[in-house]
This record gives structure tokens, sequence and C-alpha cells, in this order.
């Protein structure tokens, strides 16, 4: 669906989670500063963060929330997060392992 190597999505992750966390009215600002220069980029970044907000809605509609972040924007997973730390309204009890892909943890529902 998006065209990217690994190059141009390590330049668009931070821009999105950036994106992802500004108010509607405040996210196409953050992108063009960020992508001005790549018209590819931007298209890209726009399209996931419509889609984005599609799923968001789609998780609102159940009464469940929205995701705390897209996925794959989070740079605390990235980073590890610690036993006993809370992520959005979870609060992580241990880490049940890891792979090529992530890190899974266990954590409760508050």
């Amino acid at each position: 669906m998006f065209d990217l190597d690994k190059d141009q999505w390590q330049e668009l992750k931070p821009v999105l989670e950036a994106a992802a966390h500004a108010s509607a009215s405040d996210r196409a600002g953050v992108l063009e500063r960020a992508l001005a220069h790549n018209p590819h980029l931007l298209e890209c970044a726009q399209q996931m963060l419509q889609q984005y907000d599609t799923a968001t809605q789609r998780f609102d509609s159940f009464g469940g929330g929205g995701p705390a972040h897209p996925t794959g924007f989070d740079s605390a997973s990235q980073a590890g997060v610690a036993i006993g730390q809370h992520v959005a309204h979870y609060r992580v009890l241990r880490k049940l392992g890891e792979g090529g892909m992530g890190i899974v943890y266990l954590a409760e529902d508050e």
C-alpha cells in the first residue's frame, strides 16, 4: 500500500507520532513543516493518519476508546517499558517475550 524503504520509514515514524498526538487542527502544519521537502512522504503520512483516524473512530464506536498510540508509532515500545509503568490506562505487569517485531507485555486495564 505504501511504497517506503527502511530509511523513509525511519524518517516518517517520528513525524507520524508527533502528528498523531497533535490536535486535528495542528496536524497539517506538523506534517507540512517536517515533510515539505518530500511530497511522497507527505502524501503517505496524510493517508496513514486518515486510516488511523478511521480505525480510532471504529474503536470509539464500541465504547472502548481508541488506541493510545497508532500502531508502531509509540517510541516507548522501542526503548522498553518499565514494570509497573502506566501506558495510557494500562499498568504494565510483566514482560511476556520479544522477537523481531517487538516486545509483548502483560498489562492490566485500570
